[in-house]
This record gives C-alpha cells, structure tokens and sequence, in this order.
C-alpha cells in the first residue's frame, strides 16, 4: 500500500486508525516487558517477572483485539463484538486475581525492592506516557458504538492504572518511600479498579448479548 493511500485511511477510516493505534500499544508495552524482565534479572526480584507476565497478557489481548478488527468493521455485529468483549473481560479478571495475590506478598509483606536512576526514569516515563495514551483514546473513541474499541481502551486503562503498581516498587516502602500503608492503598485501588472494569465488561456482555438473541429470535 503506497503511503499516500495508507494516509487517506488514515484519516477516513476508523479501523485503520485503531489498528495503528493497537501496534503503537503493542511496542510500547513490548518496551516495557523488556524493561520489566531486565529489573528482575538485575534485582533478582519475582516482583518484576510478574508485572512482565501481566503485561505480556495485556500485549496478546491487544494483538487478538488489532485481529478481529480486520474480520469486520467495528460496529456493525455487535452480537460479535460483545462475545469478544466479554471474553477480553474475563481474562481481565483472572489476571487481576493473579496480580493481587503479588500485591498482598511484596506490600503486605513489607518487602522492599532495590532500584536504581535508570530504573526509576524507565518506569515513572512509562506511567505518565500510559496515562495521556489512555486517556486520550478514551476520549478520542468514546463516539465510536463498538465493544472491540471499548475492549480496547478498556486495556489501555487497565495498562495504565497498573503501572501505577510499578512506581510503588520504583519508589519503595519506609523512610524514603512510600509509607507501607500507603503503597498498600494505592495498590488495592488499582486492584479494585481494574477489577470493576473486568466485572462492568462481563455484565455489560452478557446483558446485551441476551438483548441482541431476544431481538433475533
């Protein structure tokens, strides 16, 4: 495709866009993976293999997701789209399940992870650039009726608001950290967060889903 044509796309095409936006997400968070699984090699810490893992799932959500959006335009079978909705749902949820389990054990337990400058400017760059992405195309889609894009900033959000959990080890617990309670509390609030989210996207489903095959019938 010449790059004049891919522009026009670009601009007219909703698909396109989303699609760009999907593998922009996709490098950003492969970037980040790589950052992750590095700080737990460095720092011998479970704590970074984790999140890797997390992320790692957020990355093939996005890629199943960037998939059906070149099976049909966006909006068109919401039948469709609901299902794929939901099921991006329910992987939320267990993975949300599996990551405060990690939560519990490293803050609860008070145990603390070593950091370094780098580390520190790769992660906090990382959350403030999650953040405006997310947001931005939470707004920027919010017109568009189709599950597949809600599904997708949904984990942009998810994305997001768990890298929050990554200042908490990024900054640390006692003196000069964080104070225990406190990394305890942001951490339950991103869990119960995400946990909502994935919950609100199941319902959602399954309700218009009964519509939809009410209406057929």
């Amino acid at each position: 495709m010449k790059i004049k044509e891919f522009l026009k796309r670009l601009i007219s095409d909703v698909r396109t866009r989303v699609r760009v936006v999907l593998l922009g997400s996709v490098s950003l968070n492969l970037v980040y993976v790589i950052s992750l699984i590095a700080s737990g090699i460095f720092f011998r810490a479970l704590w970074f293999y984790a999140l890797a893992a997390y992320y790692i799932f957020l990355i093939i959500m996005r890629v199943f997701i960037f998939r059906e959006t070149a099976k049909a335009i966006p909006g068109k079978d919401l039948l469709w789209e609901f299902r794929r909705y939901r099921f991006c749902g329910v992987l939320l949820l267990f993975m949300n399940i599996a990551l405060g389990v990690l939560v519990f054990f490293v803050v609860y337990r008070n145990r603390v992870l070593q950091r370094s400058t780098l580390h520190t400017v790769v992660m906090s760059s990382y959350t403030v650039a999650a953040t405006i992405w997310a947001v931005t195309n939470t707004i920027k889609y919010r017109k568009y009726e189709s599950p597949l894009l809600s599904a997708a900033k949904a984990i942009s959000l998810a994305s997001a608001t768990v890298s929050l959990l990554s200042l908490v080890s990024v900054f640390g617990y006692g003196e000069e950290g964080f104070g225990r309670w406190t990394a305890a509390a942001i951490g339950v609030a991103v869990l119960l967060f995400v946990l909502g989210m994935a919950v609100f996207m199941i319902v959602r489903a399954n309700r218009e889903i009964g519509k939809i095959l009410i209406k057929n019938d």
